[in-house]
């Protein structure tokens, strides 16, 4: 229990110390960190926050790919919806099995798109191709250009990084899954078959696990200048094999 309090001790550590100084934006950017104890002065004003799943802009970017209409402008329009309404913040989520952006620790999409097999058996990756075109192609870092719209128009860029997913866990191979997936499978990380529709989920109790997410996380607070990140483990809570753990703990006391 100790090393679990430990990791969430250092997910908090890593994400206060990590947020740097931006760019000079149209609208000034102003750090709100403040100590826990000062919560309620964070703000200064009511918020308003969007919380954008992947699925939103990824069908939105494969048309833009498939009309040859990439550029800086018009990938910008996505934040542009946003911009002079009551919205205050946008939270883009950037992980669920694999990375959108950019990563050395984690599969990312723009690389899946190449991939036509996973573990011997053939997958169709072609839904990634704008994720591809954009940062090859192109060569656009597209979210790098959709946080500073965010500042210039006045919105605080947050990330969100989906610490649990398990869309299709019965299905050989899925264009959803990155190499975690299998790693985790193949070595037990996973929280196991007597939880149902879950039971793919990634084990936390696994140091193996936490490390990987902890560098993961660093990797993408260094690369990008963000307000705030959101470590959504809400989207699949179960995170931990709690029937093993009870089990074990009980075998303790029993001895």
């Amino acid at each position: 229990m100790k090393r679990i309090l430990s990791f969430f001790v250092t997910v908090f550590m890593l994400i206060s110390g990590l947020f740097t100084k931006g760019a000079d934006y149209k609208v000034k950017y102003t750090d709100k960190t403040v100590p826990l104890s000062g919560l309620e002065a964070v703000s200064d004003k009511e918020r308003f926050i969007v919380n954008l799943d992947g699925d939103h802009w990824n069908n939105w970017l494969n048309n833009l790919c498939r009309n040859g209409e990439v550029t800086e402008d018009a990938l910008n329009e996505y934040v542009e919806w946003y911009a002079g309404t009551d919205v205050t913040d946008l939270i883009f989520n950037t992980f669920c099995q694999a990375s959108n952006t950019p990563t050395n620790i984690l599969s990312f999409r723009g690389n899946q798109y190449l991939q036509t097999e996973q573990e011997g058996k053939p997958v169709d990756n072609s839904f990634w191709q704008c994720c591809h075109d954009i940062y090859y192609k192109y060569g656009i870092d597209l979210f790098r250009i959709w946080f500073e719209k965010c500042r210039n128009e006045g919105m605080n860029p947050w990330m969100s990084i989906r610490m649990n997913d398990c869309h299709e866990p019965d299905a050989e191979t899925s264009f959803l899954r990155g190499d975690l997936f299998y790693t985790a499978r193949r070595n037990g990380w996973m929280i196991g078959e007597e939880y149902g529709y879950p039971k793919t989920c990634l084990n936390y109790a696994v140091p193996e696990i936490r490390e990987t997410m902890l560098d993961y996380i660093g990797e993408q607070l260094k690369r990008y200048d963000i307000f705030g990140i959101e470590l959504d483990f809400q989207r699949e809570i179960t995170c931990f094999d709690y029937h093993r753990m009870t089990k074990e703990k009980m075998n303790c006391v029993q001895s």
